[in-house]
């Protein structure tokens, strides 16, 4: 319900949605839109270690996550703790990540795309290791 919320949102309005507009569109208080909202970045990232034969154990998806998250900048760090709540952040809409690290709309998608790619090389370079 709350991807759904999210995509239909997004559609209406041109943009992600921030948490008043997702717990008001879902009738739903701040605090379970932004559990939810966290719960849902942490199941994306898991997701980026996906692999064809399978998922990683827990331990490799820590050890990946732990392997990508040191081969980022500061700013890529700053994304991506309050993009997805690592190392207990807390997650923040992306307008606010794009005003804090005084990013347009195109280089905070790039930056993103730049952490999947270094997400993806993690996940292929602990694999291919063992």
């Amino acid at each position: 319900r709350f991807m759904t919320a999210t995509s239909t949102l997004q559609e209406t309005l041109g943009r992600d949605p921030n948490h008043a507009e997702l717990a008001e569109h879902l009738g739903w208080s701040l605090d379970a839109t932004a559990n939810a909202a966290g719960k849902y970045h942490r199941e994306f990232v898991t997701s980026k270690l996906t692999f064809e034969g399978g998922t990683t154990d827990k331990d490799t998806s820590a050890s990946v996550l732990r392997f990508a998250y040191y081969s980022m900048s500061d700013q890529e760090k700053y994304l991506f703790e309050h993009k997805t709540g690592y190392m207990g952040e807390k997650i923040y809409p992306t307008a606010k990540i794009q005003k804090d690290l005084k990013l347009t709309g195109y280089q905070f998608n790039k930056m993103q795309k730049d952490i999947e790619n270094k997400l993806r090389d993690a996940a292929h370079t602990m694999v291919s290791d063992d």
